[in-house]
């Protein structure tokens, strides 16, 4: 983290809420990645309107963003060190797990059935 950039931003001290909110802020006026921002934004948004920043909930998350939380969760298990086989079935189960309150239900059965036709990796 740079504290310079945050201290620009008037961010003190970060938090892991603020983390979307501060990408976006990083990437206002780049013309290339405008539409990508709500995506960003609303990345930790749950499906049960649990998230944040906005407690968005179901199909009010933007399609992109509901993608993308999924996503994120599962490359945090291949960061973890699984890998092919294990991390398949905990990827999908971890999916499975939150179908329906993290997780938009046919995001993650997107999801599975991709990891399922990938032979454990992806």
């Amino acid at each position: 983290r740079n504290p310079r950039l945050l201290g620009d931003l008037g961010i003190s001290s970060p938090t892991e809420q603020q983390h979307p909110l501060v990408s976006c802020k990083m990437l206002e006026g780049i013309k290339m990645l405008e539409g990508a921002i709500p995506i960003i934004k609303h990345h930790h948004e749950s499906f049960d309107g649990s998230g944040f920043p906005g407690k968005l909930k179901g199909e009010d998350i933007p399609l992109g963003a509901r993608v993308l939380g999924l996503v994120e969760a599962l490359e945090e298990l291949r960061m973890a060190g699984l890998k092919d086989e294990e991390l398949a079935k905990r990827a999908a189960a971890e999916a499975q797990a939150g179908k329906g309150t993290r997780f938009d239900p046919l995001v993650v059965d997107a999801a599975v059935e991709f990891l399922g036709s990938q032979g454990g990796s992806w």
